[in-house]
């Protein structure tokens, strides 16, 4: 079957716990095993070494957790977009769960931000309440840099970008020894800010580092902050 005669889906699912480790190469081997082991009517590339058509959108970093990520399929027939969720409820291992399946409306290119929510335990309640109010200052009065590879006269450099333009809504939260984070970020395949990168930012800057941390990105959004879907 042609490609343009199979139905194109969108497979929303969570990454939490252990599952967070689990980097992008072998997510994709454990959701091409799902789907298959689901009994789903997939359509198979053509060539000599035929597989399941499954994309991601903005693949997560390695240790960060997901509440509402896209999967892209491609199935024959009319099986129901609820029975294909399922059927992959069904086989999905520990810490990824399937959350819904439905018609894409948007492409991966118009997203354009993605909001997080970080969570940091620090040693005491001192520290926890400095940092907040060093990271907010540093947010707030555009202070923030960061090195960033790139390229200067054909070579490889590390130039320090100012991390304002990245950061488009924020707001921190500290109570008792746990600060809570939570900011939308720049994100896509032009402009985008790793949330590791940010912390590693108010870290140094700041002098402080957590004893635990939990990065979580809550969804997608569109440069206008329309939820990607």
């Amino acid at each position: 079957m042609r490609s343009e005669d199979c139905r194109r889906l969108r497979v929303w699912f969570a990454k939490s716990g252990r599952a967070a480790y689990i980097s992008h190469l072998d997510l994709n081997r454990c959701m091409t095993r799902a789907v298959r082991r689901a009994r789903l009517p997939l359509w198979y590339t053509e060539g000599f070494n035929p597989h399941p058509y499954i994309t991601f959108a903005l693949p997560l970093p390695l240790g960060q957790e997901g509440e509402a990520e896209p999967m892209d399929i491609r199935v024959e027939g009319d099986m129901e977009p609820e029975e294909i969720k399922n059927r992959l409820a069904a086989v999905m291992p520990e810490g990824l769960s399937v959350t819904g399946v439905d018609t894409p409306r948007l492409e991966p290119k118009e997203i354009g931000c993605a909001e997080y929510e970080i969570v940091l335990d620090f040693a005491n309640e001192a520290e926890a309440r400095l940092f907040a109010e060093k990271a907010a200052e540093l947010i707030n009065n555009e202070e923030l840099t960061a090195g960033k590879p790139g390229k200067q006269g054909g070579k490889k450099v590390m130039k320090q970008v100012a991390l304002s333009a990245y950061i488009r809504e924020h707001s921190l939260a500290c109570e008792q020894n746990r600060v809570c984070l939570k900011a939308t970020l720049a994100a896509g395949n032009t402009t985008n800010l790793n949330p590791d990168l940010l912390l590693d930012s108010l870290r140094h800057a700041t002098g402080l580092e957590e004893a635990n941390k939990r990065i979580v990105r809550k969804r997608l959004l569109t440069a206008d902050f329309q939820a990607f879907r």
